[in-house]
């Protein structure tokens, strides 16, 4: 496994985690202020952390894709 995959399952677990805590701990908010400041915070994160602003812009354009496909299939089979 490369380490990009690596680092990738690594977010990804940190993400679960974030997620589960937040159905643990968060009943009196609206998921859709949870998933505002989560994504907020990371976005903000990523482009503090990229060398440059369009590097940033891939990886958000990289994960929107992702997630889109992965939900496109996770409906199929609902």
């Amino acid at each position: 496994m490369s380490d990009t995959q690596k680092g990738y399952d690594f977010g990804h677990k940190l993400a679960l985690d974030a997620l589960e805590q937040a159905e643990e701990q968060g009943q009196d908010f609206k998921p859709s202020d949870i998933f505002a400041g989560l994504l907020t915070t990371i976005t903000h994160a990523l482009y503090y952390a990229s060398p440059t602003e369009e590097h940033a812009e891939e990886i958000i354009s990289f994960a929107t894709t992702t997630a889109f496909f992965d939900w496109e299939e996770e409906k199929k089979s609902l």
